[in-house]
């Protein structure tokens, strides 16, 4: 008890002498205030002098510190080389071999569609317990296929890497970038400053293959080997068929076999292409995940067979890239009510965003007739375009990585999950981006919306609302609608990651949120070639990885509970005498 009382004396003494030095200045002494009820006006004068004196004080030290850094500036900076995470492991240090890599990516395998048709996608109960499940992987916006492919090849947010969309406009030269036109596409321009995982593998002597994979060819980053690249194409026909995707897959695997690849990559849209045109909840989609899955399994007992008669340990990365949303769910904003074409050179439009390309000194013009927008769209400025600013309007995001984008347009419309953006005329200074942005056309699915729209806030209801006792009034029946919109498609956009192989763990679920720029340090790392600068976090894959010793659950935070159980221990000790 003696123990206790002291340690409560201590902390009173704190107060006590906190609250006596809560009047000190810089120097230590009190300031010498006159007494407020003899002089009113000589103490008022004081406090004012006193803060001007402060507020000098605090200048002159921010420009002593400005005067520093630029000092600072002039010296030769020392770079000290950045050692990977998992180079510093003692696994690492002791010889960690390495194994080929299959990498499968399956375009539009939402985060959902294994708990919803566990009968169709029987692979992923094998997959889930002879390896490393991850139930949500966050895209990057937009969540649309350049901007993904290449922040997968990068680890980079598209901010970063400059692939901002499926279609972009260069401002300067007038030209522009369209996903279905290779000539555009294939351009060095929108392609400078960054490396892709392919070309840094194939400059550190690794052999790589990629099959149907977007930008494989690019000047300067391709592969030399004929055959080693087979870029993506657009087919004629509405989808690719299952020989066509299941052939992919075997060219692919024969590589890593046959002829002693370090990585091959696959792509395949079937999915996702069923999605568009036959709907989300349609027997041609079921049917498009039952091929897939077949698929999945020939390959996975390809790789079994090979270990048990080769010798053969393979890493298998099955991984997708964004996912979609049913157009039956979503509310139509119709923007030609909105804008005026008259002040646009053009409108890049998605069903989930819209980048508007204003003449000079009409922004905010247009900005404030898009604030007019009543629900459902968050509008932005990539920065602040015009002196005197506008205030009124914020600046993209932080959390979207998008707004200082080398091609990212002064104007930014982002929808609401469970809202579309929509032109109802064919204005030809509207570029729609593929798949979206008209109600009369084809496509029963979307994606695009913002991945990170906030949260709509819960309405406060009496109990009799709650119970249905007394009416709701439409401002709570709206915020309801929204809250339920959101819930219901906030996740739409998400999709799932499965790995096995030597060097993940069996039967183990990652339920960090995983960001796809998280993929490119694990290709990296089981390449074993260096990494360029990226996004990814370490923190967030380490718990699925053999080299990393025990989950992260049971690391760092199991150090910090045994540390908070050791103080709890000796505290009862001490009140208790």
């Amino acid at each position: 008890m003696g123990r206790f009382l002291g340690l409560l004396v201590a902390l009173i003494g704190l107060v006590v002498v906190v609250e006596v030095n809560g009047g000190l200045n810089r120097t230590g002494n009190r300031y010498e205030e006159p007494p407020v009820d003899d002089n009113f006006e000589a103490y008022f004068v004081h406090r004012v002098i006193h803060f001007k004196d402060r507020a000098a004080e605090e200048e002159e030290r921010l420009q002593a510190q400005k005067e520093r850094l630029k000092e600072e500036e002039k010296l030769p900076k020392v770079i000290k080389p950045t050692i990977p995470p998992y180079q510093q492991t003692s696994k690492f240090k002791d010889g960690w071999p390495q194994h080929p890599l299959f990498i499968m990516v399956i375009g539009g395998l939402r985060w959902d569609f294994v708990e919803k048709y566990p009968q169709i996608l029987t692979s992923f109960k094998y997959l889930k317990k002879y390896g490393s499940f991850i139930p949500r992987v966050k895209p990057v916006f937009p969540p649309e296929d350049y901007p993904t492919w290449t922040s997968i090849a990068t680890g980079k947010y598209p901010e970063s890497h400059s692939i901002v969309g499926d279609v972009m406009y260069n401002l300067k030269k007038r030209k522009f970038f369209h996903r279905y036109d290779h000539n555009s596409t294939r351009d060095p321009i929108w392609w400078q400053g960054m490396t892709p995982f392919w070309s840094n593998a194939a400059k550190h002597g690794r052999k790589v293959a990629m099959f149907n994979w977007h930008d494989c060819t690019l000047t300067g980053k391709g592969l030399e080997i004929p055959g080693d690249c087979q870029p993506f194409q657009l087919l004629e026909e509405n989808f690719p068929s299952r020989q066509k995707v299941s052939a992919d897959f075997d060219m692919a695997f024969n590589r890593l076999y046959k002829k002693n690849y370090d990585v091959a990559v696959v792509y395949t849209d079937l999915i996702r292409r069923v999605g568009e045109l036959q709907g989300e909840d349609s027997p041609a989609l079921k049917k498009a995940l039952r091929d897939i899955d077949d698929i999945i399994q020939a390959k996975l007992t390809d790789i079994r067979s090979k270990e048990e008669r080769a010798g053969i340990k393979m890493n298998l990365m099955v991984i997708s890239d964004y996912g979609f949303t049913d157009t039956n769910y979503l509310e139509p904003v119709l923007l030609d009510q909105y804008l005026d074409m008259d002040l646009i050179q053009f409108v890049i439009l998605s069903s989930g965003y819209a980048q508007i390309i204003p003449y000079a000194l009409e922004q905010y013009k247009i900005l404030h007739d898009c604030e007019s927008i009543e629900y459902g769209v968050d509008v932005f400025m990539a920065s602040q375009l015009q002196d005197p600013p506008i205030l009124d309007i914020p600046i993209v995001p932080d959390e979207l990585h998008y707004g200082t984008g080398e091609w990212t347009q002064d104007i930014l419309l982002v929808a609401h999950p469970a809202y579309q953006l929509i032109f109802n005329n064919t204005d030809p200074k509207v570029i729609v981006v593929p798949g979206s942005g008209y109600l009369d056309d084809d496509y029963m699915i979307r994606s695009g919306f913002n991945p990170s729209a906030v949260k709509p806030v819960y309405p406060k209801m009496t109990k009799k609302m709650k119970v249905g006792k007394e009416p709701k009034p439409k401002p709570i029946l709206d915020a309801l609608q929204r809250w339920d919109e959101y819930h219901t498609h906030y996740r739409d956009m998400d999709t799932v990651a499965v790995f096995m192989g030597p060097d993940f763990k069996k039967d183990h679920v990652n339920y960090k949120p995983v960001e796809i720029v998280d993929f490119y340090q694990i290709i990296s790392m089981l390449l074993r070639i260096p990494m360029e600068d990226h996004a990814g976090s370490w923190k967030r894959i380490q718990s699925m990885l053999t080299i990393s010793g025990a989950n992260s659950i049971l690391g760092l935070h199991g150090l910090q509970f045994a540390l908070l159980g050791l103080f709890a221990h000796y505290l009862v000790r001490a009140i208790l005498g």
